[in-house]
């Protein structure tokens, strides 16, 4: 639908083309992209479609089993997934939009951010340490255990290949210019 606040909201777009070929092309979460210029939904046992156009065509498809959410780059030229397995090494995944490829995966928690002593019940209360994309879509860090991993795109490799430490960090965010 679309809706602009000021008239009642349109039908942009009901999914017909998939329902006629008996395709799901959404099973639990959408996301529209920063610019509006992507419609991500999910459907967890497959990974993600990007959807775009005038029409709502089919873009891409990213292969993410098991996916809860996604979150945009601010430009709209990589996306991430994360299907919340404390267990799976590839939880986390960055996908480059234009190509569809996988460029990066990353375990729900970096190494040694959990405290060993913790016992089962308290570290499922912990949530996964946040990732921030900079503005520009050139980098995008990581928080861990007293340190900052800051990965450039579109290699995904570690900027001048080490962490930044931040004894007790907490928090982080990217300047917004």
């Amino acid at each position: 639908y679309w809706n602009d606040g000021r008239e009642e909201p349109v039908l942009d777009y009901d999914g017909a083309r998939e329902k006629e070929a008996g395709v799901a092309w959404c099973e639990y979460y959408v996301q529209w992209s920063p610019k509006g210029s992507y419609f991500a939904t999910l459907v967890p046992n497959r990974g993600v479609i990007l959807w775009g156009g005038e029409k709502f065509q089919k873009l891409q498809r990213f292969a993410a089993p098991g996916v809860d959410f996604v979150v945009f780059s601010p430009q709209e030229n990589y996306m991430m997934t994360n299907n919340n397995n404390r267990n799976d090494p590839h939880a986390i995944k960055i996908f480059s939009i234009q190509t569809g490829k996988c460029l990066r995966a990353f375990p729900l928690y970096p190494k040694d951010f959990l405290d060993e002593k913790l016992s089962e019940q308290e570290k499922s209360n912990i949530p996964p340490p946040p990732f921030q994309w900079s503005h520009d879509d050139k980098y995008l860090a990581r928080m861990g255990k007293d340190l900052i991993s800051i990965f450039e795109t579109p290699t995904m490799k570690l900027l001048d290949k080490r962490s930044l430490a931040c004894d007790g960090i907490c928090e982080f965010q990217f300047s917004p210019k």
